[in-house]
Parts: C-alpha cells; sequence; structure tokens
C-alpha cells in the first residue's frame, strides 16, 4: 500500500531567516531534528516512521519564545568587528547555558529562540534568564539592549518560522524589534504574555512609552531575590492531599523531638508537590523552626552546588562564605550553619530531577552525615522515583497521585479567577484535567483569559501559556514518535489501529511497533476489542496539545484522510459513527458531505431514542446551511427544521420557544419554495399546531384544528387524516367538548394502521395510535364510561409496550396518571405517574416529568397533604419553565384540592380561583366543572353565604352536564346532597391531620372497582414501573 521514497536532506549549518505566512514549504521528506535525537530503531521501523513523517509533514505551530540583542550605540570603525564577535560569543554562551537555539544574525542584531527545536516548560523563564546574564556579560565599554516576545508560530520543516497569530500579522520577531527600537542601553524589555508566563521568578516594571502585541511592555528589574516557590505555594489551598499533610505532619512532629529524618516527594509536573511543601513550611514557621530551600534549575546545572548556595543564603550565610565549593567543605559548612543557631530545621531541595551531579551527591552524604545535625528534616521533590535518584534511605517516601474531580472543583472554586467561571465550565476542566491541579488552575486561567477578551475556547492550548510549554515539552521526548502521536490525535482521544493506517496509507502491522513504543512511553493505552487494536491517549490534555500543533492546511489534509477511512470501515464498527465522519468532513472543509452525515446521524440517533445527539446533529448541520448556503437545498433545511421540531417537541416539550421558533422559521422558508410538496406543509403546520395546544393557545389551535380536518377530510392520504382527527380531538377535549372529541378519537383509531403507521412515531413525536387510545380513555372516564375507558387504557399500554418507543411510553402514561386521578383512584394514578416520571426522567423528556410531578403531588397528598402540596407547587414550577400552560388549570385545581385536605382554605381558595382565571384565560375548559365544585367546597368552609355555594354548584353541574362530564355530574351531586343535608361543616378539610370524613365523602366519586385485566409492558414502561421508588398504593395492579 505505500512504497519507499527518496528522502531529502537538508545542507548542514544552513539556517533561513524567519520567513513570511505565505513561505510555508511542505517539507516532505525533510528530516526533523531533535535536541535528543531519535531512538534506535530497525530498519524497516525507520522507514515507517519517515514514511508517517512524509504524510504528516514537517510544518508544526509551536510556542516560541524570540530574543533579540544589539549593541545601542554605532561601533567606531576601529575594533568595531571585535566587539561584535565579542558581544555575539557571549550570546552564544548564554544561548548554550539556558538551553536555547542560536539563529543566524541579522541586521546587526543576535537573535536567539527558545521552544525550538525542542520546548521546555519554562522556555519564557529561560529566555529572560539568559537576556539577563547578555547584559549583565557585555563587553566593556559597550551598551547592550534586549527584548523579547513569545507567540505561537509555525515552524516548517526547513527550519524558517512563519507567524501564526490567528490573523495577527505581526510575527514574533517583528513585535520583539518594534520594543527594541524603544529600551535603552543595558535595559531588558518584555511583552506582557512574557511577563505572565515568569513572573514569579522575575522583577517588572512598566516601560512607558512602548506597546507590543497584547498591549503593555515591561523591564525586566532582575531576578526575585530570596523568591522561593514553597513561599508562594502556601496560599494555595489544599484539596485532597489530607493525608499526605498529615504524613509530612508526623515528620515534623519527629523532627520537632530530635529526630533527623529525610522525606522524599515524588510526582508529575503539576501534581502538587509544591503546594503540599507551602502547607509544610506554614507548619514548620508556626512552630518556630526554620526553612531553608535550594532551587534545581536546568540552566544551573553547569554550576556545581548551586542549590546549596540559595540553601546557605536562607540560612543566614553570605555565599562569599559558604565554603570552597568542593562538596566536603559545603556540607561541613552547612554543618555549621545549623548547628550554629539551636532549633529544628527543614532543609528543602525542590526538583531534584534538575540538580546537578554535585548537588546530589551532596544530598546523599547529607543523609548519611545526619547524625551530625540535631532536629533537621530534609525534604526533596522530584518528578521520578526515589529510587532513581540515589539519595540513600528516606525515612517518608510520597508519591502524589492525581486528585478526584469534585477536589479539581474545590480547588477551582477557591482560585480568584477561576471562581468566575461557571459551574460547566469547571465542571469541564475538571475532567479536561484529569486530576491534575496545576493544569486544572492553568487551564481555567486560559479559560478566563478567552473570555475577558472575547476569544473562543477551544483551542486554549493555540495561546501562549505555561500549560502549553510542558505539554510541548511533552510531545518533543516522543522524538520520532511525535507525527504519529499526531495522526493519531487527529482522529480522536480514542482511535482505531485500522483506520490510522488507512488515514496513513500503511498496512495495520506495520504500526504494531511504533504503537506499542507510545504506549511503552505512557502516552496511549491499547485495548482489545471485537473490531481489533483500539487505543486511547492517556491524557486528554496532551492530544489536545498535538492536535494544536499541526497548522491548519495540514489538519484539513489529515481530516478529509480520516474521513476517507472511516467511510471505508465496516458500518458495524463503532469507529465509523456518522457524527465523527461528519466532524472530519466539517473540519476538512467538505461542508456538504458533513451535512449529509450529521443528518444521517440524527436519523440513527431518532431510532435509538438519543435525542440529544440528534439535536446537537441537526443543529450542526443547520448552522453549517446559515454559513455556507451551498451545502445544502432550501428543501433540505425545511426538512432537517421538521425533524429538528420534532426532537424539541419530546425533549423540551411543545411550548419551549426554540421549539416554536423552529417550526415557525421553517414555515416562513417554506412560503418561500413554491416546490414544497403538501405533505411537508402539513407536517410543519401540524408541529406549530401541537406547540400552540401545550402553549394554552386555544383560540388558533381551535382554528388550526378546525383547518387541517377539514382540509385533510376525505383525502387519499390516511396518514394525514388520522393525524389531523388525532391532534384536532386533543383541542376538542381541552376546550371541554368531550363528545365531539371522543367522536374525534374513534375516526382517528378507524383510519389508524398499526403496521403501517407504526413508523409515524419518529415523525410526529409519539404513536398516534397508543395515544389516541390514552387520550380517549381520558375523555371516556370523565364521561362516565368506565368499561370502555379500561378497554382503552388496556390498548394504549399494548401499543406503547409493542413499540418500546421511549417518547410514547411517557406520553401514554402521563395522560392515563391523570385519567385516573380525575376518577379520584389514587392507586393507579401513583402506578402510572411513577412510571412516567422515572421514564420522562431518564430521557429527559422535561415537559412529561413536571406533568407527572402534578399527579404524584396529587396522590401523595392522600396520605400527606402538606408534603403533597409541596410536590405539586414544584411540578407547576416545573411545568412553566417549559413554556406550557395548557395544564396550568389542571395543576391549580390539584393545588386547591390538596390545600382543602390540609386544612389550608384561604390558600386552597386562592389556588382554585387562579385555576378559574387560567382556564377562562386560556379557554381551557376540561376542568372547569371539577373547579367550581372545589371552590364551592372552599367558599362553604369559609362560612360563606349558602346561596353562594349553591350557585357555584349548580354553574358546575349545567357546565359538567352540557360538556358530558357524567363523572364530575355524579361528584357534583354528592357534594350538592352533602350541603342539602346540612352537614356543610363535615366538608372542612378538618382541624387535624387528616381530612374530615365529610369532605372526603363529598370528593370521592365512583372509582373503578375492578382491576384492569393484566397486559404486556414494553421495556421501557417495565424498567420505569420496577425503578419507581414508590410502590403502587392501590388494589389496581399493571402486571406485565
Amino acid at each position: 500500500m505505500w512504497e519507499r521514497r527518496p528522502r531529502c536532506t537538508r545542507v548542514p549549518g544552513s539556517e533561513p531567516p524567519l520567513a513570511s505566512a505565505r513561505e510555508r514549504p511542505s517539507g516532505r521528506g525533510a528530516r526533523r531534528q531533535t535536541r535528543g535525537g531519535p531512538a534506535a530503531v530497525g530498519p524497516d521501523e525507520d522507514f515507517a516512521l519517515r514514511w508517517i513523517r512524509e504524510q504528516i509533514g514537517t510544518a508544526e505551530r509551536r510556542q516560541v519564545t524570540m530574543l533579540l540583542c544589539e549593541a545601542s550605540r554605532t561601533l567606531p570603525a576601529t575594533g568595531r568587528d571585535g566587539v561584535a564577535v565579542s558581544l555575539q560569543e557571549d550570546v552564544a554562551v548564554a544561548t548554550e547555558r539556558f538551553a536555547g537555539h542560536l539563529l543566524a544574525p541579522a541586521g546587526g542584531r543576535a537573535r536567539v529562540c527558545w521552544g525550538y527545536l525542542r520546548a521546555a516548560e519554562d522556555d519564557a523563564r529561560l529566555a529572560v534568564g539568559a537576556a539577563l546574564e547578555i547584559v549583565s556579560t557585555r563587553p566593556a565599554g559597550l551598551g547592550v539592549r534586549c527584548a523579547l516576545d513569545v507567540g505561537i508560530i509555525v515552524v516548517c520543516g526547513s527550519a524558517s518560522l512563519a507567524p501564526e497569530h490567528g490573523g495577527d500579522s505581526t510575527s514574533v520577531e517583528r513585535a520583539a524589534a518594534e520594543m527594541l527600537a524603544s529600551a535603552q542601553p543595558n535595559t531588558v524589555l518584555a511583552s506582557e504574555a512574557v511577563r505572565r508566563l515568569c513572573e514569579g521568578s522575575f522583577e517588572f516594571a512598566p516601560w512607558p512609552g512602548a506597546a507590543a502585541g497584547e498591549g503593555q511592555v515591561w523591564r525586566v528589574l532582575g531576578a526575585r531575590r530570596g523568591w522561593r516557590r514553597s513561599k508562594a505555594a502556601r496560599f494555595v489551598p489544599l484539596f485532597g492531599r489530607e493525608a499526605e499533610l498529615e504524613k509530612m505532619r508526623l515528620c515534623w512532629q519527629g523532627t520537632l523531638a530530635g529526630a533527623n529524618q529525610m522525606a522524599v516527594v515524588a510526582g508529575e509536573a503539576g501534581i502538587g508537590k509544591s503546594a503540599l511543601l507551602g502547607g509544610l513550611r506554614q507548619m514548620v514557621v508556626g512552630s518556630g523552626g526554620r526553612w531553608a530551600e535550594g532551587r534545581c534549575l536546568p540552566e544551573r546545572r553547569h554550576k556545581a552546588l548551586a542549590p546549596v548556595e540559595d540553601l546557605m543564603e536562607d540560612l543566614g550565610r553570605p555565599r562569599s562564605s559558604q565554603g570552597s565549593g568542593k562538596q566536603g567543605a559545603s556540607v561541613d559548612a552547612l554543618v555549621g550553619a545549623v548547628t550554629g543557631r539551636p532549633g529544628p530545621v527543614a532543609l528543602v531541595f525542590e526538583d531534584v530531577h534538575w540538580a546537578d551531579e554535585a548537588t546530589l551527591a551532596f544530598i546523599a552524604e547529607l543523609g548519611w552525615r545526619r547524625a551530625e545535625l540535631a532536629a533537621v528534616l530534609v525534604v526533596c521533590t522530584a518528578r521520578v522515583p526515589a529510587a532513581r535518584l540515589g539519595l540513600g534511605p528516606a525515612a517518608l517516601e510520597l508519591t502524589l497521585d492525581r486528585l478526584s474531580s469534585g477536589n479539581i472543583r474545590r480547588l477551582l472554586r477557591a482560585a480568584e479567577f477561576a471562581a468566575r467561571l461557571s459551574e460547566d465550565t469547571r465542571h469541564t476542566v475538571a475532567e479536561r484535567s484529569e486530576g491534575n491541579p496545576g493544569a486544572a488552575v492553568e487551564l481555567a486561567r486560559l479559560w478566563h483569559e478567552a473570555g475577558a477578551n472575547g476569544r473562543s475556547s477551544e483551542d486554549l492550548l493555540a495561546r501562549p501559556s505555561r500549560l502549553a510549554a510542558s505539554l510541548a515539552a511533552r510531545l518533543d521526548a516522543l522524538g520520532e514518535l511525535k507525527p504519529l502521536a499526531k495522526a493519531a490525535a487527529l482522529i480522536g482521544r480514542e482511535f482505531d489501529a485500522a483506520v490510522l493506517a488507512r488515514t496513513l496509507e500503511m498496512e495495520t502491522g506495520v504500526l504494531a511497533e511504533p504503537l506499542d513504543r507510545l504506549a511503552d512511553d505512557g502516552v496511549i493505552t491499547r485495548s482489545q476489542s471485537a473490531e481489533g487494536l483500539r487505543y486511547r491517549f492517556n491524557q486528554a490534555l496532551l492530544r489536545d496539545a498535538a492536535l494544536s500543533s499541526l497548522p491548519e492546511p495540514q489538519r484539513r489534509a489529515l481530516h478529509a484522510k480520516i474521513a476517507r477511512a472511516l467511510t471505508a470501515a465496516p458500518s458495524e464498527s463503532t469507529a465509523a459513527k456518522p457524527e465523527v465522519i461528519a466532524k472530519h468532513l466539517a473540519h476538512a472543509g467538505d461542508f456538504r458531505g458533513a451535512v449529509t452525515w450529521w443528518r444521517r446521524a440524527a436519523e440513527e440517533a431518532t431510532l435509538t431514542t438519543s435525542l440529544r445527539s440528534a439535536v446537537a446533529n441537526l443543529e450542526r448541520a443547520l448552522a453549517a446551511r446559515s454559513q455556507r448556503r451551498e451545502v445544502c437545498t432550501d428543501l433540505e433545511q425545511i426538512e432537517m427544521l421538521k425533524q429538528l421540531g420534532v426532537h424539541l417537541t419530546q425533549l423540551k416539550g411543545g411550548a419551549a420557544p426554540e421549539t416554536l421558533a423552529t417550526y415557525a422559521r421553517a414555515l416562513d422558508l417554506i412560503a418561500e419554495v413554491p416546490e414544497a410538496c403538501a405533505q411537508l406543509r402539513f407536517d410543519l403546520t401540524w408541529g406549530l399546531f401541537a406547540c400552540h395546544l401545550v402553549r394554552g393557545n386555544m383560540a388558533r389551535a381551535l382554528a388550526m384544528g378546525e383547518a387541517l380536518a377539514a382540509a385533510n377530510a376525505g383525502q387519499a392520504s390516511s396518514e394525514r387524516t388520522l393525524l389531523a382527527q388525532r391532534m384536532h380531538g386533543v383541542a376538542k377535549l381541552l376546550s371541554g367538548s368531550i363528545g365531539e372529541a371522543v367522536d374525534l378519537y374513534g375516526m382517528a383509531l378507524q383510519n389508524y394502521d398499526q403496521a403501517h403507521h407504526g413508523a409515524l412515531r419518529f415523525r410526529y413525536v409519539s404513536d398516534q395510535g397508543a395515544v389516541a387510545h390514552a387520550h380517549l380513555s381520558w375523555a371516556l372516564a370523565i364521561a362516565g364510561q368506565a368499561d370502555r375507558a379500561r378497554s382503552h387504557l388496556r390498548a394504549a399500554l399494548q401499543l406503547a409496550g409493542h413499540f418500546d418507543h421511549a417518547h410514547t411510553s411517557a406520553h401514554v402514561l402521563c395522560v392515563l396518571a391523570t385519567a385516573a386521578q380525575l376518577l379520584n383512584d389514587a392507586g393507579l394514578a401513583s402506578t402510572l405517574a411513577t412510571a412516567g416520571s422515572a421514564l420522562a426522567n431518564h430521557h429527559n423528556f422535561s415537559y412529561w416529568s413536571a406533568w407527572a410531578g402534578l399527579v404524584l403531588g396529587w396522590s401523595q397528598a392522600r396520605s400527606r397533604p402538606e408534603s403533597g402540596a409541596r410536590a405539586i407547587t414544584e411540578a407547576i414550577t416545573a411545568y412553566r419553565a417549559t413554556g406550557a400552560e395548557q395544564a396550568l388549570p389542571y395543576g391549580f385545581m390539584l393545588l386547591g384540592e390538596t390545600l382543602l385536605a390540609a386544612g389550608r382554605r384561604e390558600t386552597a381558595a386562592e389556588a382554585l380561583e387562579r385555576a378559574w382565571t387560567l382556564s377562562a384565560q386560556h379557554h381551557i375548559n376540561l376542568y372547569a366543572a371539577e373547579i367550581l365544585r372545589l371552590k364551592a367546597i372552599a367558599v362553604a368552609t369559609l362560612d360563606c353565604p349558602r346561596v353562594r355555594v349553591m350557585t357555584l354548584l349548580e354553574q358546575a353541574l349545567d357546565l359538567a352536564r352540557t360538556q358530558g362530564a357524567l363523572a364530575f355530574v355524579q361528584r357534583i351531586e354528592r357534594t350538592a346532597g352533602v350541603l342539602l343535608a346540612g352537614r356543610s361543616q363535615r366538608l372542612t378539610a378538618g382541624q387535624g391531620a387528616a381530612p374530615a370524613a365529610g369532605w372526603r365523602s363529598a370528593a370521592e366519586p365512583q372509582v373503578w372497582e375492578e382491576a384492569p385485566p393484566p397486559v404486556a409492558l414494553g421495556p421501557d414502561i417495565a424498567i420505569a414501573m420496577r425503578a419507581a421508588r414508590e410502590p403502587p398504593v392501590s388494589h389496581n395492579r399493571i402486571a406485565r
């Protein structure tokens, strides 16, 4: 599948100047240089890695810190060359010491960069240190000025550097040159970005009259004297380190008792070693002990025992009297400094993995000579295990593990800038940092800065940061494996070996050894699945860094290759998910193809009831269309809007503003598309009709229902007739025309064919047959036809169970729960509502979750009125949050009845008045008769004139008879009988905990005496029933 190609070489020692953004050679075949060089590999693997590098390309985005130096005055001709050479030599020495990369001079300026060819996490600090040393060691009689800036640039395979500032054409070098022009002799100027990256190590002062890139220019005054990382870290809160801190405390307690001990704290970068030292420092200083700290830094490896000098300085010994510099003399000097002043002392060596050989030997000897000291605790921190340091025996060895997500969120809430982020953002930061507190805080800072400056938070590593530098250093350490890691990162955090091989045009077996090496390096983890070998990046941030390092042109080309590789994968492969293919096509710039796959992803998500995924994919496709009209036709856009409206109705309810806006937008668009078919126009009108019903716009809903029913009466399409009749029946039922509603439901069921119309549940929110049976059962129960109601209840549950469609099941359960409630069967209502609530909550059906809450609160109130009233109030609030109004009269009616049972008469009267007002406002008359009956009871309990009570009951009775609501008629007649018998006091909802017997007898109509026959439940309903928190409280059972 792949063939050998010749490798291009570059002339040794060539150093091209900085190139413009357009001068980006492909670098195909160019050999990548690294400071450490590639690991030894066999000839076959070497060729494979070179092939991968050619496929990926050698250009990459890097965080580069640029230093420019020049003489601050024109030199005389005599001796000019010698002084210039001397300056260049000093720059070269500082560059080597501070691990920089010396570029060819240009225009009389010395040019040095960090972050290229290999990155280090503290590149900016090293660059500033080099600049200060250059100024301090300048040739006699020569003024030198330096300027530094940092940015993201594209490093090409030929080692040219091109600016990559996200639209800002000013390169890093150009910004540094502008600062250099305003610098005075023997000064070092730095940009705001540089200051931010190393402000803890150096002193800065504003430099007036200059600006660069992000704004303020700063003068570097020098290194911070006496600055210690643990001193700053003592202000960092410790979360999740209680056990480690307690061990350190016990160790220090032993030191206070006179013991001499050594402790080693190991862990990866950012894991919290310095923060733990900060906690220990507080203990030491707080107990009267002395603290001495030596810093091991990479640029000080050439200087023997430099950390020991820091230690002696903290102990009060001038650097000039710290001994001869020999290891033995230094240990003697340290013993003298410690014993010269009584009291416990903590000797701390931080970042020992960067220590020079003499310092390591010094620490080891100090460990063996601890007997000469009294009350001394030696503490070393490192990124490698204690055994690899060779420091001798330690009383305590701690390895810091990653923190839990909860502790990371606690840390972020305590951090000043992170606390300003939303809770969702902090949760995202905690997930991406994966337990590393340093990475979490830095990521939160980048997120905060992006928001404050109006930048996107999608690619936070595209801005200069310590985190980006640290991750780049980790990637550079991979050597020749780095291009492979980039290609894998582009596929995703998890990737399939076969897909990666197809992307790179290689055989899967050839990749096995390089991938195993990445796994051995701890970059990825391998696993075997039925589909083959799969891999996963161990750190999400490292994968993000690999992704961010690819320039946009290479990234687009590789995304296109990945999309082709995924489409060639077997259809059952988890790697070939439609939304994954769509994402890669979008990143490749093929938005037409991406829209096609996003639509396919939405269709598949619909079949598996993954509605949030369906909504997300449709919204992505529509967003692409809004930016590029050519990606799909107008009709395709309208079809997507229609499908989005269906899913939003299921997830958020038909009353949600986004649902209504989606249908309205589609109808506006279809008016401009003459070729749109009648079916599509019907679907959109039907969807908008449903929105108006749920929002309580009954006048408009009834008008639309009449129009739809008339337009589709006698049509050849039984589908549209069925839909129009079913929805118009809902409008008639809510308006109080129960007889007409029953007739419409009957006609709809006559048109319904389970085999033919079952698929409509995916296009019209729920199965129309199951919902029609449920609504008809509801209507017949109110009409007093219990037998027929029971028959349709059974049919509704059977159909819902057959289709196993989550939204249909939730819809049916909640409607039937309402029917049971209106017949006062608390047991059956509780059973159905509990199952509906569990199902709705599981699938995030917020509308039906709130609806079920109303019935559950009423059922709960039968034994605990106060608790039930609170539950109903919460459900009303949740229902309103969906934007719906339709069930509000019903909800306030239940609240009023419950408050009567709780003995809260005035509050009950207010709730019932609210129910009546909403009913009249929205023309929802279905509950009007029952609301009037309950109002009569409330008025009677408040000792109002009997004539007013009877007037309310007469109005209720007339309304119920007109509507054909015989169940309500029976309730009203029983209530009136109680009042005529002179037992109005017994209507009181009780002075005690339980309702009075008179109110109970007046409020309870006939219930279903026998249980409905057993029916088969689908998996969704059965699971919801088993998950119900409250068991059924009635003798009525819905058995499997």
